[in-house]
This record gives C-alpha cells, structure tokens and sequence, in this order.
C-alpha cells in the first residue's frame, strides 16, 4: 500500500446551509489502494508488538495509531493523563513501522508545548517526516465542542512545526447536538474523522459532509464484533464496503486490544496471530 499523500489546508465553508449529502446506491469500483489506520495500535512497552504490526501491515494497513492505554480519572481530549504513550514510546513505533512500510499516527504533545519543546520534538521527527513515516498527528480523541479552539491552535503548531496532517474524531451525532458544520468551523486546520460506529448510514453521512466541509474526512469502523447497530453484522464488513464504494478514508477500530476494555475484539491477539476479526476484515479489504 501507498502511505496518502500530505492533505492541503483544509477548507472552511460558511455563509450557507448544509444539507447531508446523499449516499448513492450505484455500485462504484473499490478503490484499488484504499487508505486504511488502525486504532489502536501496538505498544512497544509489550512483548510481541512487532509481531503486531507485522501482521497488521499483512493485513493491508497503511498507518496505526499508538496504543489505547487506560485513560484514568478525569479524562478529556485536552487533559489526557495515561490514555496516550510518551513520544519515545511513538519514536520507537515509527522506527518499527518505517522498516515495514507502515505510517504512524502519533500523539506528541510537544509540538504544542513551549518553542524548546517543539524544536527538540521538531527535530527528533523529522526522519520520520522525511522517508513518509509521520503521517498525522492525533490531536486527541473525541472532542466536545468547547475543545475546539484550543485545538484549532495545537494544530496550527502542528502544521508549522512538522507539517503534516493533524487529526481528531468526532464523537458521533454532531458533538452532542452541535452541528458538524459549527463544530468544523472552531477547528478548521485539522481534517476530521466521524466515529457513529452504531449508525452505519449516519457515519457515513457524517463524513461525506466532513469531506465537504474540510475537503477530507475518515470513517471509524468498529470491528471489536459488538454489533451496534444489530444487523448481524459483527465486524461491520458492510459498512467497510459502503466505505470503499465513496472512497473514504477507514479507521479500523480496534487493531490492538484497548487496555480498559478486555473483552472487545482486536485484528491481532497478543503473539500478533490474525484473529476472528482480522480475518474478516482482511477478506473485506481484499
């Protein structure tokens, strides 16, 4: 698989009311490179990671995330405590992941620290952005809307720093009832994803509408076989097809067991064996 190319600034639409976008029934061709992360991914504090993200870029993966560590008491997308891994955690993933073709999606908080910070972290990426190993910036997950600016201003620093793509995922139904267009508007330089894992039609409409908004988006696809939606539909291999006929960008949730959440499904297990579900999910891809 190809890692994307840099997505340009994106752009912000005002002054007109949106309307969601229809999803078409004409069947379209797969695209033949889809553009696949997952999240989350392997943590190199653990045995067998390696093997991980070998089978995962087997798998058809293009990028993963860091791992989903528990996240403690008082989480929010702008005061994280344990949920993410130390930069040098990510540094040794990238490292991995350069050596088997694989993009990483990192967390670094650094890069919108202080100027030292973000010099010193500017520097120690700056392989990664070179060879096309870097190829976002996780801003944190699932915002509220009141999160936006701040936001908006780390992925300002993100983009001058190193350049690449910031990214967050939205929490499904607008952010609580704000819309998508007012929520794009406070955060207008990171290109979003929609994470409505339990509405499949809806997800979508979400991130056509995202694509209009910010001239890109991604769709998070559960596949931890709880079956939201209750269409029998265990790994959402469905809504992995509507996904590749509008040529959407997929996050594959989960591809590394969550910490806090032992009894959902991954696409590897721990000795990084594809499982039940990755199987499922590599035939989805094709």
């Amino acid at each position: 698989m190809i890692r994307p190319a840099l997505l340009a600034a994106a752009v912000v639409v005002s002054g007109c009311a949106l309307h969601p976008l229809p999803i078409t029934s004409a069947p379209r061709p797969v695209p033949a490179d889809p553009d696949v992360w997952v999240f989350c991914g392997p943590d190199p504090q653990q045995p067998g990671w390696e093997a991980q993200l070998a089978a995962l870029a087997v798998l058809g993966v293009d990028a993963v995330h860091g791992p989903c560590r528990t996240p403690g008491d008082g989480y929010t997308v702008l005061h994280t405590a344990t949920r993410y891994a130390p930069p040098s955690d990510y540094l040794t993933l990238a490292a991995e992941a350069s050596a088997l073709g694989l993009g990483v999606v990192a967390y670094d908080p650094r890069l919108w620290g202080t100027d030292l910070e973000r010099a010193a972290a500017t520097v120690e990426w700056a392989p990664f952005v070179a060879d096309g190993t870097l190829v976002a910036v996780d801003l944190g997950d699932e915002p509220v809307y009141a999160d936006m600016v701040e936001l908006d201003r780390r992925a300002g620093l993100v983009r001058s720093s190193v350049g690449v793509e910031p990214t967050t995922i939205f929490v499904g139904d607008g952010l609580w009832g704000q819309s998508l267009a007012g929520s794009h508007a406070r955060l207008p330089l990171a290109c979003p994803g929609t994470d409505r894992y339990g509405e499949n039609a809806d997800a979508i409409d979400d991130a056509l509408t995202l694509r209009g908004l910010a001239g890109c988006a991604r769709i998070v696809i559960d596949t931890t076989g709880r079956d939201l939606d209750a269409d029998g539909d265990v790994w959402s291999v469905g809504q992995i097809a509507r996904a590749l006929d509008h040529d959407l960008p997929i996050t594959l949730f989960a591809g590394v067991q969550p910490a806090n959440y032992p009894a959902w499904a991954a696409l590897v297990d721990d000795d990084g064996a594809l499982t039940e579900a990755g199987r499922a999910i590599e035939g989805a891809l094709g």
